[in-house]
């Protein structure tokens, strides 16, 4: 096993993150014995070799080109360019996917403008239609650019919450992206992530744990991959 980088910190307990570059990264308490960090890193290994190999495979998907393939709606399309002149529009053929791009500009970053232009159309209606469904409390809606997590619901003293969700989940399925918006609803009522939370989860959505494996098995061409152990 090759090395490492070290970082320490005031915590208890040792965090092993292996990054989108494939470097090991450690979080360790201060004073613990690097000797012992050593040992912990040889356990691992069999497991580091294993998340590595997975990291090498979602590279792959890392670099989007106009011909490459993309995921929409859980479906995939080639990335076909669009002329400036479209007025920003996205089209869908039932294989390709056009966008608009300026001249000079990356595929990657005229996707991801795709992406945030139909999750901000999309994610706070289909947000607002579960919320009546469930009856859940009213929450303000940010779409966010997040690279590792599809959302996050967060409170403020005297505001609305404000559930925050990610332009990538425009990739996943619909079932999917439900899944995800009921979860941040859940937490509007239950913070954490225990029984409480789970049972509820349960009632509002009993698919979820199917919903969970196949956002699982996207997230590698959806989000910057990481692994923690």
């Amino acid at each position: 096993m090759s090395g490492y980088r070290l970082i320490r910190t005031a915590r208890k307990t040792v965090g092993i993150r292996l990054t989108q570059t494939g470097e090991i990264e450690v979080r360790a308490p201060l004073r613990l014995p690097k000797a012992y960090i050593d040992r912990i890193i040889a356990d691992k290994h069999d497991w580091l070799e294993r998340a590595k190999e997975r990291a090498e495979s979602a590279r792959e998907y890392a670099e989007i080109a106009f011909g490459s393939k993309v995921l929409y709606m859980g479906i995939e399309y080639t990335l076909e360019r669009l002329k400036a002149k479209s007025g920003g529009k996205t089209l869908i053929s039932d294989s390709e996917m056009y966008i608009s791009a300026r001249d000079g500009e990356s595929a990657d970053t005229a996707y991801e403008k795709a992406l945030r232009s139909a999750a901000r159309d999309y994610l706070p209606k289909r947000l607002t239609e579960l919320s009546r469904r469930f009856g859940a409390e009213e929450a303000a809606v940010r779409v966010s650019g997040a690279r590792t997590r599809w959302g996050s619901c967060s409170r403020r003293s005297g505001k609305p919450p404000v559930i925050s969700l990610s332009l990538r989940l425009m990739q996943l399925p619909p079932e999917c992206i439900d899944s995800v918006i009921i979860h941040e609803l859940c937490h509007l009522t239950v913070l954490g992530h225990g029984k409480n939370f789970y049972a509820l989860m349960e009632s509002l959505n009993p698919d979820w744990r199917e919903d969970y494996a196949k956002e699982k098995k996207m997230t590698r061409r959806c989000m910057i991959w990481q692994v923690t152990k």
